[in-house]
């Protein structure tokens, strides 16, 4: 539903209908439709940073790893809808903590990964001139 329209206009009806539960269920588990929401984004982002971590826990070079990353992001474009797009910016702007401290440490620990594997590269190509 994120792809298709925008979260002020997806009901809660319609979320309901969709998972095959009540409303009552649904807040059961969730406190509003915005808190909803932030978790469905939140774990469409944990699903891309366990892939990220499966290839940067690969034997790739950086140039490889860079290159498998990008590639990755480039499919999850064609799943992703600019309107979910949109939907990530909106649910963002009504909440600035919506990037908990725990997800932007997730993130930080991904370029570290990352950056390790561009300076090792680095230092193996040096030893080849010295």
């Amino acid at each position: 539903m994120l792809n298709d329209k925008e979260i002020k206009d997806i009901t809660i009806d319609e979320i309901a209908a969709n998972a095959v539960v009540s409303k009552v269920t649904l807040f059961k588990y969730f406190k509003n439709k915005n808190h909803l929401m932030n978790i469905v984004i939140v774990k469409a982002f944990e699903h891309m940073a366990e892939d990220i971590n499966e290839i940067i826990g690969s034997e790739l070079d950086f140039e490889s790893t860079y290159q498998a990353i990008t590639q990755m992001k480039l499919k999850q474009l064609e799943h992703y809808s600019p309107t979910f797009s949109e939907n990530l910016m909106t649910q963002y702007t009504m909440s600035p903590d919506f990037f908990d401290a725990d997800t932007i440490k997730l993130q930080m620990q991904v370029y570290e990964e990352l950056f390790k594997k561009r300076t090792i590269g680095r230092k193996d190509c040096a030893d080849l001139f010295f």
